[in-house]
């Protein structure tokens, strides 16, 4: 009779020993689950910031091309301008020489 008091008692020991196994390891699960979770939305929010970054320069890069191309019509834009600015100077000028030479032709022929 002894021994089987000791055999359940036993028993009852591996029992709660098991049950408290188990509930260890089912607690250790849960933190790992939460670790895993941390660590997967730590890494989602570090690839969305890196997404972002490269979003933000390109976006930079692209404004900055548009920028330069715009300065380079407004510089082609400018010469053209210029161009056209010393052409009719040059005009008036020939204008003015032609007025003079077909004055002092006159002039001449009136002597």
């Amino acid at each position: 009779m002894r021994e089987r008091a000791l055999r359940e008692a036993a028993q009852k020991r591996e029992e709660a020993l098991a049950r408290f196994r188990a509930k260890t390891e089912q607690t250790n699960l849960k933190c790992e689950q939460s670790y895993m979770q941390a660590e997967l939305k730590r890494r989602q929010i570090e690839a969305n910031a890196a997404n972002e970054i490269e979003k933000q320069q390109i976006e930079a890069t692209m404004k900055m091309q548009i920028a330069h191309i715009e300065a380079m019509e407004r510089k082609e834009a400018e010469a053209q301008i210029e161009k056209e600015n010393e052409k009719q100077f040059l005009a008036t000028e020939i204008k003015a020489k032609a007025e003079l030479e077909i004055q002092l032709a006159n002039e001449c022929q009136e002597k």
